[in-house]
């Protein structure tokens, strides 16, 4: 999270600040042995040499004072490739940084050593000894770590104070070998394969080889194959931690990892115990956090399960059509009775209408009817003939007649 609190610290000046980084820079940064290819060569008439160190990927400036130059008496010119001695320093009214070269030697000068190296680098890289794929894991949390390293000299003592400042939990293991001169990569060798020994009965998670800084020639016998291969093929993870950060060695190149100093190696390899901790409560709360999860997803599981159950239950089934059996015999009942009105009040309507409508019903308003002989209802002139004789019905009586004539509307016959 970005602090936006005010900061009480006064602001540097330019100067103040390339003096910081100039006096950090100068102290760190002494009798460099640095290897490149000299550009942009030129020859001051003080008598001071400036040119730039470069290599595939970059390039430094450098200066060989008067004095320095005079002293190697060494004729270079651009495009030689050179080992040069120097320390690093800052230009301080233009804030660069440059090498000040003490000594210089041209490749052919350090004889078959350095192009040795070349050619077992070339060699190992083309077999696949470097690449990624085939570097192991280094352990996150070691218990027992090997040292191969000498016992001369302060590179075991920073190693096991940074051991001792991060952890209470590991044990470093110090299998001592010469680490420069003739046969130095033999007891190199050696001291991994005790370290080796030691591992059939108590595991060894990561060896540390490791020396303080030195000259080309001083790391040169970690340039040798047979220890190459002994680290390629061991099974334990290596970390190299091999001079100073620009120095690089062939077990750099065929090492799990490599680390910068050897201190660093320590910081890298070996967990910090309040991190751990820290981790730990962070993966408990975690796990915690992901129990309330899974435990309420499970409840409303067995929620929805239990409902679902539920629903099949035989007796709540039986009600349930219980109910939709009354709730239709109640529709039932209701249409019937609806059903029973509606025609009880049509044959009402209709006996009402036939009853009015009768022929004989209408003789209480005056009107009179005529019945033939055979007592048949006689509706024209033409059903009944002269001297036929005939019933008039009133509604209080019959009237017994005799036709004498017959009168059609309009005079017809």
């Amino acid at each position: 999270m970005m602090n936006n609190s005010i900061t009480t610290t006064a602001p540097l000046t330019v100067t103040q600040l390339n003096n910081q980084v100039k006096t950090s820079l100068e102290n760190q940064y002494q009798n460099l042995n640095v290897i490149g290819e000299i550009i942009e060569l030129n020859k001051h008439s003080s008598g001071h040499v400036y040119f730039k160190l470069k290599d595939e990927m970059s390039s430094v400036p450098c200066v060989m004072f008067n004095s320095s130059y005079k002293k190697n008496n060494i004729n270079f010119k651009e495009g030689d490739k050179v080992l040069l001695i120097g320390n690093a320093t800052l230009y301080l009214t233009r804030g660069i940084y440059q090498l000040t070269v003490q000594s210089i030697k041209l490749f052919d000068q350090k004889g078959n050593v350095y192009k040795k190296y070349e050619q077992l680098k070339k060699k190992l890289q083309t077999e696949g000894l470097f690449q990624n794929d085939c570097k192991k894991k280094i352990p996150d949390y070691p218990l027992n770590i090997g040292l191969v390293t000498s016992l001369d000299g302060s590179v075991v003592q920073d190693i096991i104070n940074v051991c001792k400042r991060r952890s209470q939990n590991i044990d470093l293991i110090v299998s001592p070998s010469s680490v420069q001169g003739e046969g130095a990569s033999s007891q190199i060798i050696n001291a991994i394969d005790k370290l080796i020994g030691y591992n059939e009965n108590n595991k060894i998670d990561i060896i540390i080889i490791a020396r303080g800084g030195g000259s080309f020639e001083d790391l040169n016998c970690f340039n040798d194959e047979l220890l190459a291969r002994k680290i390629f093929n061991l099974n334990i993870p290596i970390v190299s931690a091999i001079g100073h950060e620009t120095d690089f060695t062939i077990i750099d190149f065929v090492s799990d990892m490599r680390a910068s100093t050897p201190s660093v190696a320590a910081e890298l390899c070996v967990p910090d115990d309040k991190d751990t901790l820290l981790s730990i409560d962070l993966l408990i709360d975690n796990m915690l956090n992901q129990v309330n999860i899974n435990l309420t997803e499970y409840r409303r599981k067995y929620n929805d399960s239990a409902m679902k159950i539920e629903s099949f239950n035989p007796k709540l089934i039986i009600e349930n059509y219980k109910m939709r059996i009354m709730n239709i015999r109640e529709k039932i009942i209701d249409t019937y009775r609806i059903t029973n009105k509606n025609l009880n009040n049509k044959v009402i309507y209709y006996d009402k209408l036939l009853y009015s409508n009768h022929p004989y019903n209408i003789l209480d308003k005056g009107f009179a009817a005529v019945l033939d002989k055979n007592n048949e209802l006689v509706k024209k002139i033409k059903d009944i003939n002269l001297d036929d004789k005939i019933n008039v019905k009133f509604s209080d009586g019959l009237v017994l007649a005799q036709v004498k004539s017959k009168v059609y509307n309009n005079d017809k016959k």
